[in-house]
């Protein structure tokens, strides 16, 4: 009785999931959110541009500080919480999996626990570059991800072509950045300085 030959992946990738990959692919899923933070962002830069150039207290300061605290919570304290949970959840280590891409499944293999499932190339939704990532939306609410460095730059051309292909993409892989934490510190700063120094003029 002959054995069946096992079919080999045409492409794989895996990535182990420490907080800054984590905070990019949650990032990704949550577009939305990034974009109402970028927005903010502009907003407080140009309240400061007013404050200095007007030299007037003005009343708005506040409330704009609160906001950006609120995003910062939902930007990036949220991460935070789903990182303890994964590493918690893995046997207190962080969570290493490996994707491998074959001609009708992705195979995910969370390589600490030995376990895997499959997702078929028409539950994908997005799949997005960031600046370590390679972010793939299965769902509205899960998210898959390579590191870029455990595929060649050749292959990853390949790679993305590939998945355009079997997900009927018209775009191409769409390239995202996202917010450095220390932005929201500085910014902060700046607005609670100006909104005590204006007071008292």
């Amino acid at each position: 009785m002959k054995k069946t030959k096992k079919s080999k992946a045409k492409y794989s990738g895996e990535i182990t999931y420490t907080y800054e990959n984590l905070k990019e692919l949650m990032i990704s899923a949550r577009n939305i959110q990034r974009i109402i933070y970028l927005v903010l962002i502009i907003i407080i830069m140009i309240e400061q541009v007013y404050f200095f150039i007007t030299i007037k207290k003005v009343s708005i300061s506040f409330p704009l500080v609160c906001m950006l605290l609120c995003s910062y919570v939902l930007y990036f304290d949220f991460n935070r919480t789903i990182y303890n949970n994964k590493v918690r959840n893995n046997n207190g280590k962080e969570v290493t999996q490996l994707l491998e891409f074959f001609d009708d499944t992705i195979k995910v293999t969370n390589k600490d626990l030995n376990l895997s499932f499959d997702f078929a190339y028409s539950d994908i939704q997005k799949v997005y570059e960031t600046k370590n990532i390679i972010a793939i939306m299965v769902k509205k609410n899960l998210g898959l991800a390579i590191h870029k460095d455990s595929i060649s730059e050749k292959q990853r051309p390949k790679l993305y072509e590939f998945l355009k292909e079997k997900c009927n993409f018209k775009k191409d892989i769409k390239k995202i950045s996202v917010v450095n934490e220390n932005i929201f510190w500085v910014l902060l700063v700046l607005n609670i300085a100006a909104f005590l120094v204006f007071s008292f003029i």
